[in-house]
């Protein structure tokens, strides 16, 4: 079967097509020497003696996707390692999901738990990958003394360091240096302020509307609003309906107060009745 599989899959096809479950039919692969392809290639583990690599890359398909099989992942994995250990730093601690024992202990002799560390522990367990603890270098140290979060991430990118274990924030300055996994949890933030609440009177009330604005802004709106009640006034002298006796004081104030109500209600509130209306 081996042999077949070998001889047919010499071009691009599915060929780990599955047509009962419809699994595995996109995306195409083939065989191909790595040592001439110029695409991302994976040594195959159904032919663990011979230099044989397969390649998505070659036939226009991305070399990952969210159906591949897990424990073809796992062997990838084992074989990108080359026998050795995957080397893993960890950042300062944060309980409960990166903590050191005993408290207060320094250097590679410490032990580490919390929650992250026991769940790469038992993802790295359950693929059979032996994983080492390596130190953040004084090289990523320097580059980054404030934060340790940082220094993983770039002990990680100078290869350093396979694998940053902790709960990081993904910055865009963290993700120029190295790749992160897909989101575990999410923090959430609240802004609090203080203020003094103090006791207010009626007038202090009644006022509050009004402090949206300076009192000279106040002083223009009055004073265009006395503008356009005046204008009002003038050019619309038949209108006695709405200004009694136009010619008369008091249908100039009846102007302005129109004009104001105008400015409170948002629109007019007289019905103009020039001949020019």
């Amino acid at each position: 079967m081996s042999t077949r599989r070998l001889r047919c899959a010499n071009k691009c096809k599915a060929w780990d097509c599955n047509l009962e479950t419809n699994q595995y039919c996109v995306r195409q692969w083939c065989y191909v020497d790595p040592e001439n392809c110029r695409y991302t290639s994976t040594k195959s583990y159904y032919f663990p003696d011979q230099n044989i690599h397969f390649s998505y890359g070659t036939c226009g398909f991305a070399a990952y996707s969210d159906s591949d099989n897990p424990d073809w992942m796992k062997e990838e994995l084992r074989t990108r390692l080359g026998g050795y250990p995957l080397r893993i730093a960890f950042p300062a601690d944060n309980a409960p999901f990166l903590v050191t024992e005993p408290e207060g202990c320094i250097g590679l002799n410490c032990t580490k738990t919390g929650a992250y560390v026991e769940f790469t522990k038992e993802i790295l367990t359950e693929a059979n990958i032996n994983w080492t603890v390596v130190p953040i270098s004084n090289e990523s140290t320097a580059f980054s003394p404030i934060s340790s979060y940082t220094a993983c991430v770039h002990e990680v990118s100078i290869g350093g360091a396979d694998l940053c274990v902790g709960n990081f924030w993904i910055t865009s300055s963290r993700l120029k240096l190295a790749p992160f996994t897909t989101l575990i949890h999410l923090d959430s933030f609240r802004l609090v302020t203080f203020f003094n609440v103090a006791s207010k009177s009626i007038w202090d009330h009644m006022e509050t509307p009004y402090v949206v604005f300076s009192g000279g802004l106040w002083a223009s709106i009055c004073g265009v609003m006395a503008f356009t009640g005046f204008a009002l006034w003038m050019v619309d002298p038949h209108n006695t309906n709405d200004f009694g006796r136009s010619a008369s004081p008091t249908g100039l104030l009846r102007s302005m107060y129109l004009a104001f109500s105008g400015m409170s209600s948002g629109g007019p509130v007289h019905t103009a009745a020039s001949p020019a209306a």
